[in-house]
């Protein structure tokens, strides 16, 4: 099981960004220091307001900490749960925005837990959870950001501390819109065993090695709710196989837009300097714009190297697509005994992904299209297709998903692999389907997933 694919080998990773072993070298030795390597920060971005902002018991306060900031015209917010395989990507990634830096217009703070003595020995191999102000400086490898708190008690695998950084993190960096970044391994709307885990554990949204605990999807809205009480301009999931129709409309209340991958992305995750770097220069921009830039530039980062399927989708729409899904669902019954075997080879057909029981849903759409000549079939396809296109703002797609991947996936097991996973949530490897908002609320698709077509 690949989820967020572990692609590329660290030299690989520092020669891409041009930086040399020799540097890792020097670099990676540099201690445990209160920045995470020993080098003296820049001069940070954090103003003195003589409001301090209380970070609850378990964190330590670093220097003076942060006051409560001035209001800016963005606060991108980056849950990076490095305690597991993806450690070396998230010391990647800090760099990355780095590269950028927080300016007089956007904040960029991350709250990085890190696994000591496994994965990634550079920038002192510290094994606790930070929050980081980021600042822009010229180093490729090492973490220079200021560094406002740690605390080595943090479950990042707990809705509950989920909640806590968003919001002291909005609390103490007001802006006029919101980015919030979920950083981590992903399964979709399920959660599955890991090979790797003696005995096995559960891997859904944001899992953590030393916890072994994880977010499933039906908490995650309660984990993310915005302290002032509106939608996320953004929703960036940096995670595998989460841009489905289940996830997002389990999700659809929490943000304006949604921008993820209906594939395992590569271990890299998104070009954050390419992304941040568009944001600074064009603060005004909107949600809608800076989704965009982020599923542009991981395609501009990654064409000619993997596979890539990132969508932006416009989460007010999504209702629509699930009312239709019901529909088509009870006609696929109706259906099932003139037309079984084609709509089986239909779903068969359909481009799937690192889960074979996740779908292109457009792709299946088409599949069907072909497959059955029926009037009525084709006019529940239509209106399937005609809401999730408006939903869709944007998708790109590389090599062997191109043009296949439409940008949003389904569930689509045959009806005894169905049960098969049905038996596997319901004993202890997260939510069950029936348990999520699009099973309740479109219940002949369900109907149609659980009883359909062999």
């Amino acid at each position: 099981m690949k989820e967020r694919t572990l692609s590329m080998t660290r030299k690989e990773l520092l020669s891409l960004l041009g930086v040399s072993a020799m540097t890792v070298a020097l670099t990676g030795c540099s201690g445990g220091g209160g920045n995470g390597g020993g080098i003296t920060p820049p001069s940070s971005r954090l103003q003195k307001t003589g409001t301090p902002s209380p970070q609850g018991s378990s964190w330590s306060i670093v220097g003076e900490g942060a006051d409560v900031q001035p209001k800016k015209k963005w606060t991108v917010l980056v849950f990076i749960n490095g305690a597991n395989d993806l450690e070396t990507y998230g010391v990647l990634n800090m760099n990355q925005m780095e590269k950028i830096g927080s300016t007089a217009d956007v904040n960029m703070v991350t709250q990085f837990k890190r696994i000591g003595g496994r994965f990634d020995n550079s920038n002192g191999d510290w094994s606790d959870t930070r929050r980081y102000y980021v600042d822009r400086d010229g180093n490729d490898s090492t973490i220079t950001s200021t560094l406002i708190s740690q605390s080595d008690s943090i479950d990042m695998g707990s809705p509950s501390e989920l909640q806590d950084f968003i919001n002291w993190g909005v609390r103490t960096f007001p802006a006029e819109r919101y980015n919030l970044v979920i950083w981590n391994h992903g399964a979709g709307w399920r959660s599955v065993k890991t090979r790797s885990q003696r005995p096995p554990a559960t891997r859904g949204v944001s899992y953590d090695d030393t916890t072994n605990n994880h977010i499933d999807t039906i908490a995650v809205p309660g984990a993310i709710v915005h302290p002032e009480g509106k939608k996320w301009d953004l929703l960036s999931v940096d995670c595998s196989l989460m841009q489905m129709i289940e996830v997002l409309y389990e999700w659809r209340d929490t943000a304006n837009y949604i921008v993820g991958s209906e594939e395992s992305p590569p271990g890299e995750g998104y070009a954050y300097d390419l992304t941040m770097g568009k944001l600074a220069g064009n603060p005004d921009m909107d949600g809608r714009a800076l989704a965009i830039h982020y599923a542009e530039d991981t395609s501009t980062r990654f064409a000619n190297l993997y596979g890539i399927t990132q969508s932006v989708v416009e989460t007010a729409r999504v209702p629509g697509i699930v009312s239709a899904l019901n529909d088509l669902g009870a006609t696929l019954m109706d259906l099932k005994a003139s037309f079984g075997p084609d709509i089986s080879l239909a779903r068969e057909d359909a481009q799937s992904y690192e889960y074979a029981e996740n779908k292109d849903l457009l792709h299946f759409l088409d599949r069907l299209e072909v497959r059955v000549n029926d009037a009525t079939l084709k006019q529940k396809t239509a209106a399937v297709r005609n809401a999730a296109k408006a939903a869709i703002v944007r998708n790109v797609t590389t090599k062997q998903y191109s043009p296949n991947s439409q940008g949003i996936a389904a569930f689509l097991p045959t009806p005894s692999r169905y049960r098969s996973i049905d038996i596997q949530q319901a004993n202890g490897f997260g939510q069950r389907y029936t348990l999520l908002k699009l099973s309740q609320d479109a219940p002949r698709w369900q109907e149609f997933l659980a009883n359909g077509p062999v």
